[in-house]
């Protein structure tokens, strides 16, 4: 079936309802295009089950304390023991003396042959020399046993320390060996607990994309749905096939807004014109891609697309809406199990009440509207 009338008018609502029908196509395949970027997310998700595990906290430090250095008895470094060593050398001495004297006496004496008084001075020398000999010996003595007692009492308090230091080290590491134990043990409970929640998160995310996919199922009848009825609304015009685009209804629309176009023919004759310059591209694909490219010889269809996107953003977060309830619904938190049963009747029921399927139904309707003023 042709156009019935080729008059201006006539050719130009045509054209303006041609466009309707190819902007809703093109919402239609924008809303299953998001959507489906929603189904691979879910779907890497399910298939991103397998995480590195998490490592092992470090363990708790033990805050030893050293002990000091065991006192040791260096005779080299004591002043008693070097003042008793001078009395010693000094009594040595005097010993020596007593018995060089001792030797004068008896030569003096003739051997006690006389009185030990007529030796001389050599007898009061031999008392003095036996009571110096006498008082360093004992004299060393006294200063070694003061050292002795105050190495032993060094000894005792550094035993003392150790001892303390020693019970507070084995306390810090009691005391960590309990937090490594509890902190161990909080660690296993945390990472099974992850493990269950990384259970049902995915699937969870399983039964979104399942969701996902019921969803696009809707969207691609509604998209064949709408394809057949565009296809209608071609078969009254001449318009080539190569030419039925949602960007060309665009192009032949605006030739008629402007009055460069009487008719449909004139229109496809103004586009090929553009494309043989370069305002017009041979593809869709080559406007996705580079919009800026046609920006100023396109500016009504390059609009549309940033607002076709905005409405499919809308329509994914519905669509994101009826998954994430569904699968709340039909998964089991404590095993992630899924119940398929709750998946189809809980998608068939919230998706009938949803904006998306009211869009859906009224995208058609339009497009039936306009093949009924068509007759097609």
């Amino acid at each position: 079936m042709t156009i019935q009338r080729d008059d201006r008018e006539y050719s130009a609502s045509y054209a303006e309802d041609l466009l309707s029908a190819e902007k809703n196509l093109f919402l239609l395949r924008c809303i299953r295009n998001s959507i489906q970027k929603k189904y691979d997310e879910s779907t890497d998700t399910a298939l991103s089950s397998n995480e590195q595990p998490e490592e092992k906290p470090k363990p708790v430090e033990c805050k030893l304390k050293r002990v000091p250095e065991k006192p040791s008895q260096n005779n080299s470094k004591s002043k008693m023991i070097f003042f008793s060593n001078i009395l010693m050398q000094f009594s040595v001495i005097c010993c020596v003396l007593l018995f060089v004297d001792f030797i004068a006496v008896l030569i003096a004496t003739g051997f006690f042959s006389k009185a030990l008084a007529e030796s001389g001075v050599f007898g009061e020398l031999l008392t003095v020399f036996m009571v110096f000999t006498v008082s360093g010996v004992i004299g060393s003595v006294i200063l070694r046993i003061i050292e002795s007692v105050r190495y032993k009492e060094e000894m005792k308090s550094w035993l003392a320390i150790k001892e303390q230091i020693e019970k507070y080290n084995l306390e810090e590491i009691k005391k960590s060996e309990e937090l490594n134990r509890q902190q161990n043990k909080q660690f296993y409970k945390n990472a099974q607990l992850r493990k269950v929640e990384r259970m049902v998160d995915v699937f969870m995310a399983q039964a979104k994309a399942e969701v996902y996919e019921l969803e696009k199922a809707k969207i691609n009848t509604c998209i064949m749905t709408a394809e057949n009825q565009t296809d209608k609304l071609y078969s009254v015009s001449k318009i080539p096939h190569s030419l039925r685009r949602v960007d060309v209804a665009f192009m032949l629309n605006s030739y008629f807004a402007d009055g460069s176009a009487k008719t449909v023919s004139d229109a496809v004759k103004l586009y090929n014109s553009a494309l043989e310059n370069g305002s017009a591209a041979p593809r869709l694909s080559d406007i996705l891609d580079d919009k800026e490219k046609y920006a100023s010889t396109m500016p009504d269809f390059i609009e549309y697309i940033d607002f076709a996107g905005s409405e499919a953003a809308k329509a994914t977060e519905n669509a994101q809406y009826i998954a994430n309830d569904v699968a709340a619904k039909a998964v089991n938190k404590e095993t992630g199990a899924i119940n398929q049963g709750k998946v189809a009747n809980e998608f068939r029921r919230t998706y009938a009440e949803s904006k998306l399927s009211a869009l859906m139904d009224e995208i058609i309707e339009k497009n039936r509207a306009l093949t009924d003023k068509y007759n097609v």
